[in-house]
């Protein structure tokens, strides 16, 4: 099997049309559509922030948990600086 790279601009309701290719009215052929490399990095990027976040907030919520007391009003304002 072949490929063969195009590029396309997705317009109204998800449509693209493809210019150009190398093949004959009537044969029947495989789609695959991929995300610009731009788009899913970017799209990658935000996931990892998200995922990251996610995690630091999972595990100062079980750091909080183990502290049974504050010994002072710095200790309170050390723990909301992290």
């Amino acid at each position: 099997m072949n490929a063969y790279k195009v590029e396309a601009i997705v317009t109204e309701n998800g449509t693209i049309v493809l210019h150009g290719l190398p093949f004959q009215t009537g044969d029947t052929v495989e789609v695959i559509v991929l995300e610009h490399a731009d788009a899913a990095s970017a799209e990658a990027s935000r996931s990892i922030t998200e995922s990251r976040d996610a995690i630091e907030a999972e595990y100062l919520t079980g750091v909080s948990r183990q502290m049974t007391e504050w010994a002072s009003a710095e200790d309170e304002a050390a723990y909301h600086d992290l």
